[in-house]
């Protein structure tokens, strides 16, 4: 694959992930009406995507990538959004959709 602005050139075939920006805009998009029908506070949770509207704050847990059963860290959030993504949760076959900046690969598993 190569990108020189604007342009993505896939030189063999290959399977693209955009589930997280979908996602992701499905959650704004929800968000924006449950807004638009007088909804003031609420909670999305779309598998690590989530949206939250309330003067009261959020504890999230983050889920370590290595034991899904223990929490590494905590966020805390009001009236803001969150993505979280683990290389655990999302995965095909050897590979998952986190790419190290460095090496220019996923991690296998």
């Amino acid at each position: 694959m190569e990108y020189d602005y604007p342009k993505i050139t896939i030189k063999k075939p290959e399977a693209l992930d955009f589930g997280a920006g979908g996602k992701g805009y499905l959650v704004d998009i929800v968000s924006d009406l449950i807004k638009e029908y007088g909804g003031r506070e609420f909670c999305i949770d779309a598998g690590g995507d989530i949206r939250y509207e309330s003067s009261k704050p959020l504890r999230v847990g983050l889920e370590n990538p290595n034991d899904m059963n223990q929490a590494i860290g905590v966020a805390t959030i009001a009236n803001t959004s969150l993505c979280a993504s683990s290389g655990s949760r999302r995965k095909w076959g050897n590979f998952h959709h986190i790419i190290n900046p460095h090496t220019l690969k996923s991690r296998g598993r």
